[in-house]
This record gives C-alpha cells, sequence and structure tokens, in this order.
C-alpha cells in the first residue's frame, strides 16, 4: 500500500490508524541504512520524498547490488540465484535479510506506525 497517498486521502479520519509495514521506520535516527536512504534522497534533492515503500526499494536495490556482486563475472541466472540463497544474515545497515536453498522470502520483519496529526507517521 502507498501509505503516504492513503494517508493523505483519509485526511484527518487517518490519525489514529495503526499501519503495519515490512520494513523498519524510514525517519529512525539510530538505523544506519535508514539514514544512509534519507542522505542519499537529500543529496539528490528528494528529501521530501522519504516513504516506507522507499526504504523498502532501497534494501531490495542493496540486496540485488550484493547478489550480482557475489555472482561474479560471467553472470548465469543460476549463479545469481546461488549468490542470493548465501546471503544469510546479511546486514544491509542494521536490518538483516536472510537468504537460502529455497528461501525466497528475505525477511520476517513486521512493524506497527501510528499516523499522527497533520498525516505524520509516529511510533
Amino acid at each position: 500500500m502507498g501509505t503516504q497517498s492513503t494517508i493523505q486521502a483519509l485526511g484527518p479520519d487517518g490519525v489514529g490508524v495503526v499501519v503495519t509495514s515490512v520494513v523498519p521506520f524510514p525517519w529512525s535516527q539510530s538505523l544506519p541504512v535508514a539514514q544512509e536512504y534519507r542522505e542519499l534522497l537529500k543529496k539528490a534533492g528528494m528529501q521530501e520524498t522519504v516513504s516506507f515503500i522507499g526504504l523498502e526499494v532501497f534494501i531490495n536495490a542493496k540486496v540485488l547490488v550484493e547478489g550480482l556482486r557475489c555472482a561474479g563475472k560471467d553472470l548465469t541466472r543460476p549463479r545469481f540465484i546461488q549468490a542470493l540463497e548465501s546471503l544469510q544474515q546479511f546486514d544491509v545497515g542494521g536490518f538483516e535479510v536472510n537468504f537460502g536453498k529455497g528461501v525466497r522470502q528475505g525477511s520476517r520483519f513486521v512493524d506497527l506506525t501510528i499516523v499522527g496529526a497533520g498525516g505524520k507517521f509516529t511510533r
């Protein structure tokens, strides 16, 4: 779900709504991957676009790049799959993903966030 657009559509009725997310809080001041994500958006002049979906895509991109790096030269589909399966306890910056033989879901993380006044997410 595009949480920001949904919360905007709800307006004042959205205050108090609890939202689940499969990635950490993108505005976290203590989580390195969230800080890196926000810093890169700021460098690109896009700091207003911080979102749960954006952080999820950022984490996915980091996993993809690591899989490509581990697969090495002469990339093939089987080598790439094997490389991804080798990413066990892969830390993308305070957030760990785990893959393995036949394990295609890298994280079981679920978090809750509450919508506050003005459509701002709170912890």
